[in-house]
């Protein structure tokens, strides 16, 4: 199956109209009913979207500030979890952040999906966490947020 990957940041660079961007924010919305579709470029906010056959199937969404980089969500339709988006949305998120250990939090039902990127880049358990509808997180590099980068991989000025 083939699947593309559109960085809404870079297309905005790129001149593709804004008029595109939003169909395909309405359509990872409409996939995705709980994502928020952040301002892109804003705020050092971006996001990746993974289409197939016109269907936004995977998204990310990251950012970058003085403080740290995270990635906000990532978000994958059921059909499409053993098709390796996971792992070529990371890849692109850690590309775009030049940093191989931004802060994340995955839902404990996901983490085997997640396992192959964990150990490729070697990601920090930091801790875990209830939110109020029962659903356990587990985060990763967190720890950063308090010693502002200082466990987190050095970006690059390449």
């Amino acid at each position: 199956m083939e699947i593309n990957y559109i960085n809404l940041a870079g297309a905005t660079l790129y001149g593709i109209p804004q008029k595109k961007i939003n169909k395909i924010k309405e359509k990872a919305k409409k996939t995705f009913p709980n994502l928020d579709i952040p301002n892109i470029y804003q705020d050092g906010r971006n996001a990746i979207a993974a289409i197939s056959k016109s269907r936004v199937v995977g998204w990310i969404d990251f950012e970058t500030n003085s403080m740290v980089d995270q990635i906000n969500s990532i978000d994958i339709s059921p059909n499409f979890l053993n098709e390796n988006i996971i792992g070529d949305l990371l890849a692109q998120a850690i590309y775009e952040l030049k940093n191989e250990k931004p802060i994340i939090s995955l839902p404990l039902n996901m983490i085997e999906y997640f396992q192959p990127s964990i150990e490729k880049y070697n990601w920090d358990y930091t801790s875990y966490t209830i939110y109020p509808n029962n659903e356990y997180y587990r985060s990763y590099n967190e720890h950063s947020l308090h010693n502002i980068k200082g466990t987190q991989k050095s970006k690059s000025n390449n």
